[in-house]
């Protein structure tokens, strides 16, 4: 089933003031989609989720699965949750603490009064496909987080629903066991092939799960791509520093036009990088900009050049396979990946920036 979203808005009114969580949001999400919405805590993407489910209102804008629209407020169209055959995994789980696995897993079929024999044959499958059949007896309490989240999700998978909507479903994990869950889920979204909303605010999650992503700022989006886009092309500093771990480097330069050439120019005494015709923002109208540069894209050089940024080691963050350098230089704090395990803080590096790799924005992280 295809989603479509056309210029969704969302207000609330509180004793603060009138609220636009969500602001002229337009999206498509293909039939069979891994679909996220990724921003920080109040951007906007569990109310959206909410507005999808049929949980909250539209303020303004079109909600249309397929050809059918099931939320417009200026053509006097909603439909409740019952009609819309989505179902929505919650963070807590939300399952009933009185009843076992098998009959939480059931409930959503004894609603639509189906019969016994079809609710314990979709039940026992489910369960199957989730490898829950053992814990059918058990109540909530006497479940692991990682059992609990997948009695949840064959819960909303039990009756088939056409659209599977899913809120930070695996924030309430330890780090080991949402890294197995994230390959699990997802082998079962495409094994199942419904088309998936899923919210979270971690980009390693988007990352991995999503087809597309959706990133949310401030009840706006600011970008939709696939993760390689998403990484590779950011369009705003937002999503470049957002996108990313570690982040993206971003450093305050100047536009320096040398006859056809135009370069960056960073730091005093400056250090210039040529950008290419395809790189740069206007470059008549806009003479100061930001530079982004990730940390992998970061070398550590043997030479002095007025290429190269010149800084001083101030802390280092063992990863295992790599060194996290913190690198204060005379324009900016910088972060570098490294292989070197010999560099010790206070040691003076010289850092060669593969120009090809770098991205320029108009204006500073937090004017996108």
């Amino acid at each position: 089933m295809t989603l479509a979203i056309d210029h969704l808005s969302k207000r609330f009114t509180t004793l603060r003031g009138r609220i636009e969580a969500v602001h002229n949001v337009s999206l498509e999400v293909k039939a069979g989609e891994f679909f996220v919405l990724l921003g920080p805590s109040g951007c906007g993407k569990t109310t959206l989720l909410n507005l999808v489910a049929g949980l909250e209102k539209p303020t303004d804008g079109e909600i249309r699965f397929e050809d059918q629209i099931v939320a417009a407020p200026r053509k006097g169209v909603f439909h409740p949750p019952r009609q819309r055959n989505v179902a929505m995994v919650f963070q807590s789980y939300a399952l009933y603490p009185h009843l076992n696995v098998y009959d939480n897993i059931a409930f959503p079929l004894r609603v639509m009064r189906a019969g016994k024999g079809d609710i314990d044959r979709a039940v026992k499958s489910t369960a199957a496909m989730l490898d829950i059949e053992n814990l059918m007896d058990r109540k909530p309490a006497e479940l692991s987080g990682g059992q609990r989240q997948r009695v949840a999700i064959a819960r909303a998978l039990v009756r088939r629903p056409r659209l599977f909507l899913l809120d930070e479903p695996l924030s309430n994990l330890d780090a080991q066991l949402r890294s197995r869950t994230r390959l699990e889920l997802k082998n079962l979204q495409q094994q199942l092939g419904i088309t998936t909303l899923y919210v979270t605010h971690d980009q390693t999650e988007a990352m991995t799960l999503g087809n597309r992503i959706a990133l949310l700022k401030d009840g706006s989006l600011v970008q939709v791509g696939t993760p390689e886009d998403m990484y590779a092309r950011p369009q705003t500093a937002f999503a470049a520093t957002f996108i990313g771990s570690p982040p993206m480097n971003l450093i305050s330069a100047r536009i320096r036009q040398e006859g056809e050439r135009v370069f960056a120019v960073l730091g005093d005494p400056p250090t210039k990088i040529e950008l290419t015709k395809d790189m740069g923002p206007d470059r008549s109208s806009k003479r100061e900009i930001m530079v982004g540069i990730r940390p992998e894209h970061i070398h550590l050089s043997t030479e002095r050049s007025p290429l190269h940024l010149s800084g001083r080691v101030s802390a280092i963050e063992p990863l295992g396979r790599e060194l996290l350098l913190h690198v204060q230089t005379d324009c900016a704090a910088i972060l570098v990946l490294s292989a070197d395990k010999d560099l010790n803080v206070g040691d003076t590096v010289s850092l060669a920036v593969d120009p090809n790799r770098i991205h320029v924005f108009e204006s500073r992280p937090n004017e996108n």
